[in-house]
């Protein structure tokens, strides 16, 4: 699964090692905008990529460039990414899984 411009700022991804995302950003100071991409070592914290970009298709691009084998956890209150079946093996039905779609 990668990063798209439809649900960047839906959810963020997880690999076996590393949490990453795109966050878009503004400086207060000088009102530009841009987004940070960035990967974390979800065991340790370290940062393995936290980068500033002028425009959106760069930061997904570094995420994506990765290589990583990425799950899509959605942090905008609905349910999961996939399609009800897929939520269905998780356990629970509909939703009620609460487990992340690989894509």
């Amino acid at each position: 699964m990668q990063l798209t411009k439809q649900n960047h700022d839906q959810g963020f991804l997880v690999g076996e090692e590393w949490l990453g995302g795109v966050a878009a950003r503004a400086d207060e100071g000088t009102g530009r905008e841009g987004y940070i991409a960035f990967v974390v070592a979800h065991r340790t914290g370290e940062y393995i990529l936290n980068q500033e970009f002028d425009d959106l298709d760069s930061a997904l691009g570094a995420i994506n460039a990765l290589g990583v084998t990425w799950r899509f956890e959605n942090a905008s209150g609905g349910c999961g990414s996939g399609s009800e079946s897929e939520n269905d093996k998780c356990g629970g039905g509909h939703c009620g899984g609460g487990c992340s779609t690989k894509k």
